[in-house]
């Protein structure tokens, strides 16, 4: 079987996605072929052999591999000029956030009529949008936190009505994301209004939408993932605080701060995907510069977002500013993220 594994992405995921991918292609099975597909910063399919070497992506660039794409109706990958590549039966889906888990990669697969592994179009779109999973959750009587959804345009038009509604349906502690974003970017907890506008403002210039929650307090949190029917080990995150931010996940060479299975040492010392010594390998020396593409609509959005904020803070000049320090970390880490090795 040909397995092409897909991986990068248009999303500020991009190189979460790409240790993904390349972890998956150093443990393929050797009785399946495995052809690396990795999609570049600008929406760009490459192959080659090359892109199963972290080492490549120090540099930015196609790193000399062939510009592919698929086309409705053909199993096939096909070079820049039309050229068929080689036939795939499969696509194994190691992209992370949007762009790539949200739908838009699964409906183009759906239309060549290539199978892939993951939740097909409608749930992977759903299961992308915090605001609308709530709503389906609510449909189905699942309790759930109480939750806002502040949209862009509403809040730069009357950012005070806005937190009227979140103070009438709210208490804090509150939770602060954007509403379609992983690995925790983005994401804030505000205890107080000033920590609020500044966590909504950060979730704004991440996506036009975002979701404020109530912030659940002295709890436990429990991961369990399902294929097919058959539930995977129940893994418990260690060592955080209000909540994993993207350093936990990914950039921790902590123990005690990562994800350990229900087996585990409780600080973390073995089992999980990111959890014990795995988890310490997973830093090395280099950065990959990169910034997320956004729309001209919500660069606008961001920056009269921050100047709505400054008509209450005055010297605060920069729209970036005065933001909660997680939140502040996490976006810089998102623009000059460190990619862990394998």
């Amino acid at each position: 079987m040909t397995v092409a594994v897909l991986f990068g992405g248009k999303s500020c995921e991009h190189n979460v996605s790409v240790v993904t991918g390349v972890q998956a292609l150093a443990r393929f099975p050797k009785e399946h072929k495995a052809v690396p597909v990795y999609i570049d910063e600008r929406g760009v399919w490459y192959t080659g052999k090359q892109y199963a070497d972290i080492a490549v992506y120090r540099e930015k660039g196609s790193h000399g591999g062939k510009e592919v794409h698929v086309r409705p109706s053909s199993p096939y990958l096909y070079t820049k000029n039309g050229k068929k590549l080689c036939k795939i039966d499969c696509f194994l889906l190691c992209n992370h956030g949007v762009n790539g888990e949200d739908g838009s990669v699964q409906g183009l697969l759906q239309l060549s009529g290539i199978p892939y592994t993951g939740s097909k179009v409608a749930a992977s779109a759903a299961g992308m949008r915090k605001d609308m999973m709530k709503r389906l959750f609510a449909a189905a009587d699942l309790p759930m936190v109480p939750y806002v959804t502040v949209r862009a345009d509403e809040y730069v038009n009357d950012s005070l009505a806005v937190i009227e509604k979140i103070k009438k349906e709210l208490r804090f502690p509150m939770i602060v994301k954007p509403c379609q974003a992983g690995s925790s970017i983005g994401i804030s907890v505000a205890h107080d209004y000033n920590q609020l506008f500044a966590a909504i403002r950060v979730a704004l210039e991440w996506d036009i939408e975002a979701v404020v929650e109530c912030a659940l307090e002295n709890f436990e949190e429990y991961n369990c993932a399902v294929l097919c029917g058959q539930p995977s080990e129940v893994e418990k995150p260690v060592g955080w605080k209000e909540f994993l931010t993207y350093e936990d996940k990914y950039l921790s060479k902590s123990d005690g701060v990562g994800r350990g299975t229900s087996r585990s040492h409780p600080r973390g010392g073995g089992g999980g995907l990111y959890g014990g010594r795995r988890r310490r390998r997973g830093a090395c020396g280099f950065f990959v510069r990169r910034r997320q593409a956004v729309c001209e609509r919500d660069k606008h959005h961001t920056r009269f977002v921050g100047r709505l904020f400054l008509r209450g803070r005055r010297r605060i000049r920069d729209p970036r500013a005065d933001r909660p320090r997680h939140a502040d970390a996490c976006a810089k880490k998102a623009f000059e993220i460190r990619v862990p090795s394998v």
